[in-house]
């Protein structure tokens, strides 16, 4: 970085600041920061307006206006009185100056301006993005976009499960940010989980196109369709494409599940995501049990009464577990 000019310079400071540069660029900017004490001094300066900014931008917005006025007065008192013209190591200043602001002001907006929706253990949410797109997210989960979505793209950063219907834009694509990959579309319908501690992730297609790419290799990335799904895996962190046959892989969102002759030991893992209740089988002669049904928006003691009568079971629940079991109930 020894060569680039002073503007690269607060470009890619600003840059390594929100952390936007990779390793290796990273790697050479503190190259060029240790090479000199001047360069030490301007990364300081730039991190310590940057740190400040963080910490009044979320209850003031910077007034360029008049920053500006302060730089043009600066500008204006640098020429001497004969009117000689400025040194370029002034010119350079206040150009870095300029830059800076400028530079700092949008970073700010699009960093720290933002909203965020969030959900709890045991809560959903369903909204409306500022494009009319909506968004339901399972517990646990939160979704992140910017104040300037939707001006030049619609991107969110994901955290959790998310169920999305885009409402199609053809100049602005609909970008899903996770922690491990990036999911663009045009216009679709599509359900995204993440495991934020094993990094697997998991996107299923209800309906349109989609390209899901890791966000370390984009030209590894796989379009799917209707009724497809693309899974990562933590043992490979490689996404493979294959076809969904999960009737209720978004049934936390609809309360709809539908079981054909599945065990009762895989009803449960469903019944557990939808009614957020701890499901636990007494032997593995009642986990084999099999059942075909359907449970349109039914409540969980209705879906009880009904595994209960269907298998002549006994139900005891607890705050935290629901156990199933063939003895009678104390």
């Amino acid at each position: 970085m020894e060569n680039i000019n002073q503007h690269s310079n607060i470009d890619q400071i600003v840059k390594y600041l929100s952390g936007e540069l990779s390793a290796s660029e990273a790697d050479a900017l503190m190259q060029w920061v240790n090479a000199s004490d001047a360069n030490r001094q301007q990364f300081s300066e730039l991190k310590n307006s940057w740190n400040l900014l963080g910490e009044t931008s979320a209850n003031q917005e910077i007034d360029l206006s008049a920053e500006w006025a302060k730089l043009e007065s600066s500008l204006i008192m640098e020429a001497s009185p004969k009117g000689k013209k400025l040194s370029m190591i002034s010119i350079m200043s206040i150009a870095a100056s300029i830059l800076l602001v400028l530079g700092l002001s949008f970073y700010s907006y699009q960093y720290f301006y933002t909203d965020l929706v969030s959900t709890a253990l045991a809560q959903t949410s369903t909204f409306n993005l500022p494009d009319a797109s909506e968004v339901s997210l399972n517990e646990n989960s939160e979704l992140v976009f910017q104040k300037a979505f939707n001006r030049q793209e619609r991107r969110v950063t994901l955290k959790g499960e998310g169920f999305f219907k885009v409402k199609p834009n053809k100049e602005r694509p609909f970008i899903v940010e996770t922690s491990e990959i990036e999911v663009i579309v045009l216009g679709t319908s599509f359900n995204v989980k993440i495991d934020e501690l094993s990094g697997a992730a998991e996107v299923t297609v209800a309906e349109g196109i989609v390209r899901v790419q890791p966000r370390n290799k984009p030209e590894d990335g796989i379009v799917i369709t209707t009724g497809e799904k693309v899974v990562l895996t933590e043992e490979t962190q490689k996404l493979s494409k294959e076809e969904n046959e999960d009737p209720n892989y978004n049934a936390w969102k609809t309360h709809t599940l539908v079981f054909e002759d599945a065990k009762l030991s895989e009803i449960i893992k469903d019944l557990e995501a939808v009614y957020h209740k701890a499901f636990s089988i007494e032997s593995d002669e009642i986990a084999a049990y099999t059942l075909s049904t359907t449970f349109d928006n039914k409540d969980l003691n209705t879906v009880l009464l009904i595994l209960e009568s269907t298998f002549d079971l006994c139900v005891e629940e607890s705050d935290s577990l629901i156990t199933l079991k063939k003895e009678a109930c104390r």
